[in-house]
């Protein structure tokens, strides 16, 4: 591996490890090699394997793509723009889901300016940005978010859920965009069905009241129409 791409590659690596961690000890207790091997690597000495960018792409829940195709294009337009999830419990919760919320409005800031634009979307469920438009939903979606990043007491309900201002700023931004360019969706058959057996699972649980049901039930009818 040439040494431009050693650097690009390494250089993204320590832009996703949180500030407050040492990158020698984040990796060395990822990859399990000696510190020394760490060393040489971020130098540029030694490349990473495609184990070790397996690894630490798990750890740090990014794909490979954003850590080799983006370090392989530098060209205007060839660089691609990744829409994804990440729940690591090294991340703070909330926090990573306003800092998820800032990557999509930067990325649709980023691509209402491409004069040829061209989505594809994969999906099984309900996604945030889909979400955003229907405020129960979106409270939802991050209720969910909450539970699933963070150990909460098991009586932990919907209502209990605050949406900062900080947030609600973020979801009315989102709200804004009009789409633009050739969109295609690939979704699963079960794509609402997941959507609702997960709100019938809290529901189930007494999570979610019966007026909070009725509320998610019209945004869903909404959605469909």
């Amino acid at each position: 591996m040439e040494t431009e791409l050693r650097r690009k590659i390494t250089a993204k690596i320590l832009a996703k490890i949180p500030s407050y961690l040492n990158p020698v000890d984040f990796l060395h207790d990822v990859l399990g090699i000696s510190k020394e091997s760490i060393y040489r690597r971020i130098k540029g000495e030694v490349s990473f394997t495609l184990e070790d960018l397996i690894k630490i792409s798990s750890r740090l829940f990014i794909s490979l793509d954003e850590i080799v195709y983006t370090s392989l294009n530098n060209e205007a337009g060839q660089q691609p723009i990744l829409f994804q999830s990440q729940s690591d419990k090294l991340f703070n919760p909330q926090q990573t889901f306003l800092d998820f919320l800032s990557a999509y409005i930067h990325n649709l800031d980023k691509t209402s300016k491409a004069k040829k634009l061209e989505v594809m979307v994969t999906a099984n469920r309900l996604m945030i940005l889909t979400s955003v438009n229907f405020d129960y939903l979106f409270k939802f979606y991050y209720y969910r978010w909450i539970h699933q990043t963070q150990l909460k007491p098991l009586g932990f309900s919907l209502s209990d859920i605050v949406l900062s201002d900080s947030l609600l700023a973020k979801q009315k931004k989102l709200k804004t965009y009009k789409r633009s360019g050739n969109h295609t969706y690939i979704l699963d058959i079960y794509f609402l069905r997941n959507t609702v057996r997960e709100i019938q699972y809290y529901y189930n649980r007494q999570l979610i009241s019966d007026s909070e049901m009725l509320l998610l039930q019209k945004d869903l009818y909404n959605l469909l129409m």
